[in-house]
């Protein structure tokens, strides 16, 4: 078990720099290369690949017992980075009201990987779930 919770730490620890990642290939989009016809290709492919990670990370976080609270949230990063917003950003041109909610999410995406990453961390060290 406390091999899984140290994976899982350094996971949502790489977790967040793929997310960081992601907003330099949406700078890349927003500011692309002469001749790039898919400015935003990087931004989508990385964004699925995200996704995945996401859903893994939340199995991991079951599998590593933290407490029902942090599985929540694994739960909840897992929802929005995979279904939402691919969601979000189809809805660009049908919907820009509603696309325009995919950076918002994006902001709640790495404030809980940061909390995430908190209470792996705490886990990790002690053992003992953290649920405050």
């Amino acid at each position: 078990m406390k091999a899984l919770r140290f994976v899982w730490m350094w996971l949502e620890r790489a977790f967040l720099a793929g997310l960081f990642l992601q907003l330099f290939f949406i700078g890349m989009g927003v500011f692309p290369r002469k001749g790039d016809s898919s400015p935003f290709a990087l931004h989508k492919t990385w964004g699925y690949i995200l996704g995945d990670i996401a859903v893994l990370l939340f199995l991991i976080a079951i599998a590593s017992r933290p407490g029902w609270k942090t599985v929540l949230m694994a739960f909840i990063v897992g929802v929005l980075t995979f279904l939402v917003q691919p969601v979000l950003a189809d809805a660009r041109t049908s919907a820009p009201i509603v696309a325009a909610f995919h950076p918002v999410t994006a902001l709640v995406i790495f404030w809980l990987t940061l909390v995430l990453i908190r209470r792996s961390t705490a886990l990790a060290a002690s053992g003992v779930p953290k649920e405050a």
